[in-house]
């Protein structure tokens, strides 16, 4: 019976620890690009800025809601960043 019990306990303290790792790796992904989300967001609005007329802009309509899609940009670029460590260490588990 203890046989038994020993894999997968080894199995969940991996999953354990690479679930860790991976968390870790998007917050220090999330620092990391929250630094350059707003060089990234002028970069996304580009296209929609040519296509809009000239008189047009573009406005956030509270101080939270600027804050929040940095915020966004920064944790979407970040996880976009990990994403491939993120893929190797999930299929390592599997």
């Amino acid at each position: 019976m203890d046989e038994k019990k020993a894999p997968l306990a080894t199995y969940l303290q991996e999953i354990r620890k690479r679930l860790i790792l991976s968390f870790i790796a998007v917050g220090v992904g999330f620092v990391i690009c929250y630094g350059f989300s707003d060089f990234i967001f002028d970069v996304l609005a580009a296209s929609l800025i040519k296509m809009m007329p000239a008189e047009n802009t573009l406005i956030f309509r509270s101080v939270a809601e600027a804050s929040f899609t940095y915020m966004k940009v920064g944790f979407v670029t970040g996880l976009m960043l990990v994403s491939p460590g993120m893929g190797a260490t999930t299929t390592c588990i599997i």
